[in-house]
């Protein structure tokens, strides 16, 4: 059937009411609907239109698509609607519900407003010619699937105030080239870049504590990344194992790239001259005496070891150095 009327003897569509209904196009709801599943329109990619009898009390349609009544909240944009490819959501919304833009393959862009404060699971799934969509800076979680297959997708920002990226929540994103987590993330969720195959640039911050299994799997474009030293813990095939990991000696980053037999560089904090994961008194007799020297080869700092010694960075290793050197030890005392 591509048309349906619900009759007024049904007050309830449950969940996958209209599962894979492929023929679906049009539905109209009658005054007694009170309740409507959040998956119950799910794969019905042909569904182009979705209108309400003005007299329901729960919800209303604008131009086809479903909102609860006071349009706080939008639950259904028809996956195959196809008269705007730049869609603006109305101000009054604060919910994007769960499944809200799935399969919605015509939408090339979407504005979100300000005002909203949840976006819930799998909202723009399988939205595949998306390429541009705003991240509202009250959202504090990037919740599981949000982006699953959003093939399209070129860029996207995450506010500051986001503190976790569920669960295959940009799998799949394959156009999408960089990424920068923010420093309020404290977890990515299993498979949440899975399979982005473009991605070259992730850039996370120091907060981070965990890295869930196969985060980055398969992102094959991903040539090297900087595990902080603040992730306790990487779970299995969280990094594509062509992917060269950038960490320092004795952390998660550094066990994980050992265990995994994954190429890796050991990054040479600032002082830590002996390269042994502290600051202290040794660094401090090395470097005094590779300026004193002279002709002692043996004593000559060389490599990481010299980069290290390199305190203010000026590309030279002199007495400032080790003025510098030695108040970073007092200050750790």
């Amino acid at each position: 059937m591509k048309n349906i009327e619900i009759s007024n003897t049904v007050i309830s569509i449950g969940n996958e009411a209209f599962y894979k209904c492929t023929e679906l196009k049009n539905i109209t709801f009658s005054s007694n609907i009170t309740f409507v599943a959040y998956n119950a329109f799910f794969a019905c990619d042909q569904l182009e239109s979705i209108n309400v009898d003005n007299g329901n009390e729960k919800y209303t349609s604008e131009n086809g698509v479903l909102f609860n009544k006071e349009k706080t909240e939008i639950i259904k944009y028809p996956s195959a609607k196809s008269d705007i490819e730049e869609y603006i959501i109305p101000d009054t919304v604060v919910t994007i519900g769960r499944y809200a833009f799935e399969g919605c393959s015509n939408l090339t862009s979407i504005k979100i407003p300000e005002n909203v404060t949840s976006i819930e699971y799998r909202a723009f799934e399988r939205c595949s010619s998306l390429k541009n969509i705003n991240v509202p800076n009250n959202i504090t979680s990037i919740e599981d699937g949000i982006f699953r297959e959003c093939t399209s997708l070129q860029s996207i920002e995450i506010p500051e105030q986001v503190t976790s990226i569920g669960a295959y929540a940009f799998e799949g994103c394959n156009n999408l080239e960089s990424i920068k987590i923010p420093e309020g993330v404290t977890t990515i969720e299993d498979f949440a870049f899975a399979w982005c195959s473009s991605l070259i640039s992730v850039k996370i911050a120091e907060n981070l504590d965990n890295i869930g299994k196969g985060a980055f799997y398969d992102c094959i474009s991903l040539e090297g990344i900087v595990i902080p030293e603040s992730v306790t813990s990487i779970e299995e095939y969280a990094i594509s194992e062509n992917t060269i990991i950038y960490t320092k000696l004795n952390t998660e980053g550094h066990r994980y790239a050992e265990e995994n037999e994954q190429g890796y560089i050991l990054i040479y904090e600032p002082g830590d001259i002996n390269a042994n994961g502290f600051i202290d008194v040794t660094d401090f007799l090395m470097l005094k005496r590779h300026l004193v020297a002279e002709n002692r080869d043996s004593w000559k700092l060389r490599g990481d070891s010299l980069l290290s010694a390199d305190m203010n960075e000026n590309g030279a290793v002199d007495i400032t150095d080790m003025l510098i050197l030695k108040r970073v030890i007092v200050e750790n005392i």
